[in-house]
């Protein structure tokens, strides 16, 4: 009988991998603008749109140019992005876009950790 149990834990070990309990306190973020220009982009930790929300943590609003990616570390679970684009790049915002920490799934046990936005100069 222990050595079914002590096999099943190995077993267990083997196919989903040792976790000690204890999440990652930091979500890895990069953030990429592409296009030409310089649009302004808002990053913002937490689940609520507008990213400028006070329910949400600041963590960008400037001015970004395209060609250029960020790395960041987000305290939270999930980043809250938007940004403007076009012609009116003082004015025009996109709808804001919420991505959160990748969770392991039966076809992707050990998912990309990194939560990677992407937002165009040109497009919402």
């Amino acid at each position: 009988m222990h050595r079914l149990v002590l096999a099943s834990v190995v077993v267990s070990l083997a196919l989903f991998g040792a976790n000690d309990g204890l999440a990652d306190p930091t979500l890895p973020v990069t953030l990429s603008v592409v296009g030409h220009g310089v649009i302004h982009v808002r990053l913002a930790e937490g689940r609520v749109a507008p990213c400028d929300s006070s329910s949400n943590r600041p963590i960008l609003d400037a001015w970004v140019k395209a060609g250029t990616t960020l790395p960041f570390a987000a305290d939270g679970e999930c980043v809250c992005v938007d940004h403007t684009y076009g012609t009116f790049r003082d004015k025009q915002w996109s709808l804001a876009k919420i991505a959160c920490r990748p969770v392991p799934s039966r076809f992707h046990r050990q998912p990309d950790p990194v939560v990677r936005l992407v937002v165009s100069t040109d497009d919402p």
